[in-house]
């Protein structure tokens, strides 16, 4: 969960795996960080991978057999990254603890005291500025401005995070629960599939033809799930091949009787 107050950031779970103790939720939630930015980064790789697909196909051999690794690679080293900038330099302290006690006690009904969490609080109570909070925010800003440079489109998703780590240094009257936002960005996926089904024709035509024929299936069973069968009680099953009513009639003229046979 994710909660920014006038000048800090706070990052912390609820949760204690196994019933670990606090030291070790305290790593867990900072690898759990680094997924973040690991899920970013690949993004950002994905971006890269279709641009080549579409204009630079000679370039695609550079993700072929080991050369996937360095990509891999790359998600890898932003992770670690970030995760080791918030442990190390987002530790909480007392002048943290201090500043957000009666903030969390009042939100969340919770002693900080025994909260895993992690911390940046921009200014202390002189308004000095706390040096520590500042690297680590722009340590995962920096992050965020190397994927907005490769995967310009991606802005518009990940810039509401940015946001969340600009507003400490404003120091604004306020105090909401941010976590919404982060939950929020697990629709870019399925935006950004949308957007490229409507930008590319092959994918485009695809999707169509896919519906159409949904469509097709669901109405034809639709239809002969009421339809009812069908039996032959026409006219037309009495006549002949040519049509006329009198072709059955002279057929069964025609043939003789069981009781003329007996007669003989």
């Amino acid at each position: 969960m994710t909660h920014n107050y006038k000048a800090s950031f706070t990052f912390f779970t609820l949760e204690r795996p196994f019933g670990c103790s606090k030291e070790v939720a305290m790593i867990l939630l900072a690898a759990y960080s680094s997924t973040y930015a690991a899920t970013i980064s690949l993004l950002a790789v994905q971006f890269v991978y279709r641009y080549w697909a579409i204009f630079h196909t000679r370039r695609l051999s550079f993700f072929n057999r080991f050369r996937i690794l360095f990509w891999v690679s790359i998600a890898m080293l932003f992770g670690v990254d970030w995760s080791s900038s918030v442990y190390f330099l987002g530790m909480p302290d007392k002048v943290s603890e201090d500043y957000l006690r009666r903030e969390i006690s009042d939100h969340y009904d919770l002693n900080i005291s025994r909260l895993a969490y992690f911390a940046a609080v921009v200014y202390d109570s002189e308004y000095n500025i706390r040096w520590r909070s500042v690297m680590v925010m722009g340590s995962v800003s920096k992050v965020l401005f190397i994927q907005y440079a490769i995967t310009v489109p991606t802005f518009t998703i990940f810039s509401p995070v940015l946001v969340m780590f600009v507003i400490p240094f404003f120091d604004l009257q306020l105090g909401i629960p941010t976590g919404p936002i982060l939950c929020a960005l697990s629709l870019y996926p399925f935006i950004d599939g949308l957007i490229v089904i409507c930008i590319v024709s092959d994918y485009r035509k695809a999707a169509l033809d896919i519906y159409r024929r949904l469509v097709s299936r669901v109405t034809c069973g639709h239809v002969k799930l009421f339809q009812p069968q069908k039996y032959d009680f026409s006219i037309s099953g009495a006549m002949g091949t040519d049509g006329n009513t009198n072709g059955r009639s002279n057929r069964v003229a025609a043939a003789p009787s069981a009781n003329t046979i007996s007669s003989f």
